[in-house]
């Protein structure tokens, strides 16, 4: 991932990476996903209490921290503010253990053996550790979750210097107005979850799917169209299309096996855990939630499960976004 590919300069839909007739394709598959497009929504409880959600990216990329207006009025002004974790430590135990966790590292080693990935898998794997500085074989000696927590990192984030990514933007807001900060999972969880011995085709699956993205074949221009349906807030089309580059790679069997083994994971059972962390403070409203946009739509995206657990939810249209018909 050079600084080149990661660079973009001009938002918009690249032809030359996905032609019209694919995306008129995609858009129309995509109308099937229910909630599929929209960053942006807004939750009334029963008895009136209104609160938000918006769909993040992981990126410190200046273009994805430049919010609508609206966003950052709400997120300022949130009693409580929602994120998938809450990474400030508040002890100075919790301090050393994250500094060297004993779910992070493997004695033994073989980590990669273990996971018996395909060898340019495992190449890119271990390229990847190298380019952070981290060392040849260091991926050998860290645990399986701590292997996949690595690699959901935006490897482009590696050249933003400073900058933080956009949840980490929202959560300072949030916490410079004095909102309280609530982590919708354990921020440990999803590292221990993985290591655990019965999920270790779950941690296969997470590896082999996010190490696809270091594949050669991506260019800034993949980048530049993926950074364009997000502004869309167009989430489904951006799920199909990225199902279909990872096809590409692998055959499309393989592609729809892991992507939905993953998505039951990272996806659908992680967006029942934040439901029950949210219901409670939804009751009592301004709640200001930020979640991966991809946790948005769906049959079990965020928005029908707030839909089911008795909210009204409704889109809040955006200027940059693309209209729903």
């Amino acid at each position: 991932m050079t600084r080149e590919r990661c660079t973009v300069t001009d938002v918009r839909v690249h032809p030359s990476v996905l032609p019209a007739t694919a995306l008129n394709r995609l858009r129309a598959a995509a109308e099937d996903v229910p909630n599929g497009i929209g960053n942006y929504w807004r939750i009334t409880a029963p008895g009136g209490a209104v609160s938000h959600i918006w769909g993040t990216w992981h990126s410190n990329d200046p273009q994805m921290l430049d919010l609508p207006s609206l966003v950052e009025q709400h997120v300022r002004r949130a009693r409580v503010a929602a994120f998938e974790i809450d990474p400030v430590r508040a002890t100075r135990r919790a301090v050393e253990n994250a500094a060297s966790p004993r779910d992070f590292w493997e004695n033994r080693g073989g980590t990669l053996d273990r996971l018996d990935l395909p060898r340019d898998i495992a190449r890119w794997v271990n390229a990847r550790f190298i380019s952070i500085g981290w060392g040849d074989g260091a991926a050998d000696r860290m645990t399986p979750g701590a292997v996949a927590e690595m690699l959901l990192w935006d490897p482009c984030n590696d050249f933003g210097g400073p900058y933080p990514i956009q949840d980490s933007f929202l959560q300072t807001l949030a916490a410079i107005e004095g909102a309280e900060i609530l982590g919708l999972e354990d921020l440990n969880a999803l590292r221990r979850t993985l290591n655990r011995a019965q999920n270790l085709d779950l941690a296969r699956d997470i590896i082999q799917l996010y190490a696809l993205g270091f594949a050669p074949s991506g260019t800034a221009a993949h980048r530049a169209t993926a950074f364009a349906l997000y502004q869309q807030g167009e989430h489904a089309v951006a799920r199909l299309w990225e199902r279909e580059l990872i096809a590409d790679v692998i055959g499309a069997e393989d592609a729809a096996r892991m992507q939905t083994n993953v998505d039951a994971y990272l996806l659908d059972a992680r967006n029942a855990g934040f439901m029950q962390s949210l219901v409670h403070e939804l009751g009592a409203g301004n709640v200001f939630i930020a979640v991966g946009a991809w946790h948005l739509p769906g049959p079990m995206g965020m928005v029908t499960r707030l839909q089911e657990a008795g909210f009204e939810v409704t889109r809040v249209p955006l200027a940059r976004e693309r209209p729903t018909q």
